[in-house]
């Protein structure tokens, strides 16, 4: 039986704590990570933390994107690389965050970039993310959304499939969300990521077919060296 006293992000961590997990098989050699920072607000409703790139970056310029990047020589893990970048781009403490084992870390995703991307689930608390600030150099604006957004088919959200290999379709997904009286589009590899911790966090399968029926899942496709294939 869950405990009535704890939050349900608290009893979605403890259930997603839980899981046995596979070993990861990144889909390049060039690693990144991306955070997912989950807290829960005073209504009970689990949100996620965005951002919104400076227009003036040379990569993914004005993208909402998770908080992440590169791998660096001196991080220890994914989860490393994405708590340093997350403090780098919001100003959140590594120490403030408590990362969660989940199946979204072991199966990486493959970036525009031929970036193998391990994404990190990740807990703050209400007052955490409400002193979060976006760094002048990189981020324009740090907002946030339901999590539940990424799982609803509704007018906020379309998606358009497409081929990065040849005769295998994958399907990318849009959303729109409203905050601090501007209209943010999460899309491509963010929206897809979101698509995975939200089946994850809240246990529910969403409104509308998030893959191409009867193609391989996104995680399949990876870069070998030479070329994008499928991992079989």
């Amino acid at each position: 039986m869950p405990d009535a006293a704890k939050g349900q992000l608290a009893i979605a961590a403890d259930r997603l704590s839980a899981l046995p997990l596979p070993e990861a098989r990144p889909v390049s050699d060039k690693a990144a990570a991306v955070l997912v920072p989950l807290y829960e607000d005073s209504n009970g409703d689990i949100r996620v933390v965005l951002t919104l790139r400076s227009s003036k970056l040379s990569s993914h310029a004005g993208e909402v994107c998770l908080p992440g990047g590169k791998a660096e020589p001196g991080d220890a893990d994914a989860a490393a690389t994405a708590l340093r970048e997350a403090e780098e781009e919001t100003g959140l403490p590594p120490a403030a965050v408590r990362v969660l084992p989940s199946l979204l870390s072991r199966r990486p995703v493959l970036s525009k970039h031929l970036l193998s991307v391990t994404a990190v689930i990740g807990v703050i608390d209400e007052a955490t993310r409400e002193a979060l600030r976006p760094s002048e150099a990189e981020v324009a604006a740090v907002f946030d959304a339901p999590l539940h957004l990424f799982l609803r088919d509704s007018r906020r959200h379309r998606h358009r499939d497409v081929e990065w290999v040849e005769g295998v379709p994958y399907r990318l997904h849009y959303f729109e969300h409203r905050q601090l009286d501007r209209t943010f589009n999460v899309w491509g590899l963010t929206a897809g990521i979101l698509i995975e911790a939200a089946k994850l966090v809240l246990g529910q399968a969403t409104e509308f077919e998030d893959t191409v029926p009867g193609a391989p899942p996104y995680s399949h496709i990876w870069f070998d060296g030479t070329r994008v294939a499928v991992r079989r």
